[in-house]
């Protein structure tokens, strides 16, 4: 029974002492995709996201963070200027879930009246949902537009609409008061998939299938009338290259605690640095 107590104290202490590093809070910006219809203008059709996120640091300069993403993606020939005559668009939910790690280049934590700012750096891993539609709002995956319902034929198979990307980028923190943090961050997805926008490899007609045909080439540049149940093998995206996407945004962070601190708020982390109390 005495080492039954003597455990849960270890794991009350050892609970206060993580919840007093721990952060929860909310994500407010944008989000942008750069790929097949999108390869050189960074913020171009940039949509609202927003997300929660929740932050454990270790120390004053390593942090982990997880969070949840929800955006939408806009790509569009006929503002991206690149290949105009093509004519394609699609716009996509984003749902994204990332595990991050976080360095600060300098000391912080929120509270802290010497070390209350820092840029930092961030990576880690990214899995999220995609469903790229046309303007009219029709699903492209399940339309095929290179083929990919017809793999008997094409040798293509539908791609799935969960992948996973690389996150990275920068930020600037800012502790705001005891409790509440301010960060502003850019981050990159370098994905694992081609098909975030439903560009990929070459086009493909069938037949009289009108709908397949029209959402393939809508500006109908490609297909002419005597081309029937044919893979044209013209090309239609950049298969080589994988999408991208981005969020740019604020993050507003509570720290957590579960007892009031009356210690000095710069001991938290490295009591030994500081002899003097605020």
């Amino acid at each position: 029974m005495k080492k039954f107590f003597i455990i849960l104290v270890i794991i009350y202490a050892a609970t206060l002492s993580f919840a007093q590093r721990g952060e929860i809070g909310v994500w407010l910006g944008g989000g942008y995709y750069a790929g097949d219809l999108n390869p050189n203008k960074p913020l171009l059709m940039t949509r609202p996201s927003f997300g929660v996120v929740y932050r454990h640091n270790f120390t004053t300069r390593i942090a982990i963070r997880a969070g949840g993403y929800y955006g939408t993606l806009i790509g569009d020939d006929s503002k991206a200027q690149f290949i105009t005559e093509r004519g394609l668009y699609f716009k996509s939910t984003i749902i994204d879930g990332s595990l991050l790690i976080e360095f600060n280049f300098l000391d912080y934590f929120i509270g802290s009246k010497r070390n209350y700012y820092s840029t930092y750096i961030f990576s880690g891993i990214s899995g999220f949902y995609f469903n790229p539609k046309a303007e009219d709002g029709t699903a492209l995956r399940n339309v095929g537009t290179e083929g990919q319902n017809k793999p008997e034929i094409s040798g293509r198979s539908p791609y799935g609409m969960f992948s996973a990307a690389l996150p990275f980028g920068i930020g600037f923190k800012y502790s705001v008061n005891d409790k509440l943090g301010l960060s502003l961050e850019w981050g990159m997805r370098k994905t694992i998939t081609d098909y975030l926008d439903d560009i990929s490899t070459t086009y493909f007609f069938e037949g009289d299938n009108t709908t397949q045909n029209y959402y393939a080439d809508p500006t109908g540049r490609v297909l002419f009338p005597e081309r029937v149940d044919v893979d044209t093998q013209v090309q239609r995206g950049d298969s080589q290259s994988n999408d991208w996407y981005a969020f740019l945004g604020v993050i507003v962070t509570y720290k957590i605690s579960f007892y009031n601190q009356k210690k000095c708020r710069d001991q938290d982390f490295k009591p030994h640095y500081y002899n003097v109390i605020d």
